[in-house]
């Protein structure tokens, strides 16, 4: 490990721990010590330790970087290249990883961005706003010939003015599926156009 690779991490590790993105824990949860942040510069590893009881907690616990065995730079700079909507070959040269950790980052950063749909989206729309509303059908046919196979409905909206969306894949589309789904993402006093 050549000193740059060294800089570069705990660069990283300080700008994360400084933007709330890595918590700092305030006492050790075993004895309620005080911490005091360690690096093992050989290994390039980062922890907080109890002078008290000698116990210690890996920065990675309880963060997205925990399980892994890339580097944190490495991750953020996978994570930055799904960002830029880079090819899974580009990535794997930036980041110096395989394919195989790029796909599996991939898919965490699609992940997280849906839960956080599903979490912290807030809703379209408002007071003088118009929403659009429709629902399209998405499927294949067999030998594109005939009649969709597989088909799977989806409601999504748009705000005219900022083009912001929703999409929700529904099971029916009857007004008991889908008008709670609208509740859930259309504010109250909008002007709904639907289809």
């Amino acid at each position: 490990m050549t000193c740059e690779e060294f800089d570069k991490e705990y660069d990283v590790v300080s700008r994360l721990m400084s933007d709330g993105l890595i918590e700092i824990p305030s006492s050790c949860s075993c004895c309620g010590g005080e911490l005091s942040f360690v690096v093992e510069r050989s290994q390039i590893h980062f922890r907080f330790n109890c002078g008290t009881c000698g116990s210690s907690v890996s920065i990675r616990d309880g963060t997205i970087f925990s399980g892994s065995r890339l580097k944190i730079s490495q991750i953020i700079d996978l994570c930055r290249a799904w960002w830029k909507k880079r090819s899974l070959m580009e990535a794997a040269d930036v980041g110096h990883t395989s394919v195989q950790s790029e796909c599996s980052w991939f898919s965490n950063c699609r992940l997280m961005c849906s839960n956080w749909v599903e979490l912290e989206a807030p809703q379209l729309g408002g007071p003088n706003k118009v929403v659009e509303i429709d629902e399209a059908a998405f499927g294949r046919r067999k030998y594109k010939l005939g009649r969709l196979k597989e088909t799977v409905w989806v409601l999504g909206g748009v705000e005219r003015s900022s083009r912001k969306v929703f999409l929700e894949i529904v099971r029916d589309r009857t007004a008991r599926t889908i008008i709670p789904i609208i509740q859930k993402w259309v504010a109250p006093g909008t002007t709904n156009h639907d289809r």
